[in-house]
């Protein structure tokens, strides 16, 4: 019977033009929905007080603040959708650059293996991977020095802009020589947060 009653009431509502708090006691018993209406404006809603011009007033005014927090809400997650695509985009580039970076690693060390396999390649050639490492790694290594424990009248954001390069060219020797198990991992790690996202959008 609560149900019935309370159907009747959110019909009564509607058929004012309330429409969002009708929705709001739509699954509420009838009891619970007129706590809730008084809980929200005072007014203890009767039959004999329901169309006086104070009441509509009041359930007017909760159903304007109705409205707005569903437009918010809607507006939130319509935000935190462009969010989701946005973070679901860069993991997509990010696999494509790792994989790229990976193929591209291969094929050096594999023609680096080539070379020496192949008896027409000169000692100097064949060497040329093990000095050019050896060359960045000693670069690199003074200028992450000479950042992180020197003084220097240079601007801090050259310096800093110069440290990272030294980074990026230790990460690409080491790459080269252990980079198979290293770029796959993170190749690995990287689509498989892309899948968890997709089959799983709770996790956002």
């Amino acid at each position: 019977m609560d149900n019935k009653l309370n159907i009747d009431l959110g019909s009564v509502l509607k058929g004012l033009g309330f429409d969002e708090i009708g929705k709001a006691i739509a699954k509420k018993a009838t009891g619970e929905a007129l706590g809730y209406i008084k809980d929200k404006t005072g007014i203890d809603l009767t039959p004999d007080n329901i169309n006086t011009k104070n009441t509509i007033k009041s359930l007017a005014r909760l159903d304007k603040e109705l409205a707005l927090e569903k437009e918010r809400n809607r507006h939130k997650e319509e935000m935190e959708q462009m969010k989701n695509e946005k973070e679901m985009e860069q993991l997509k580039q990010q696999a494509n650059r790792e994989e790229t970076a990976f193929h591209e690693t291969q094929g050096a060390r594999d023609m680096f293996i080539a070379m020496n396999k192949s008896p027409e390649v000169t000692s100097l050639a064949r060497n040329m991977p093990v000095i050019i490492s050896l060359m960045v790694f000693v670069f690199s290594a003074f200028i992450i020095y000479a950042g992180m424990f020197t003084e220097t009248t240079m601007n801090k954001e050259v310096v800093y802009f110069l440290m990272g390069n030294a980074f990026t060219l230790l990460i690409y020797v080491i790459k080269f020589w252990i980079g198979s198990s290293i770029g796959s991992k993170v190749k690995d790690e990287t689509i498989y947060n892309i899948a968890s996202r997709s089959n799983n959008p709770d996790l956002y």
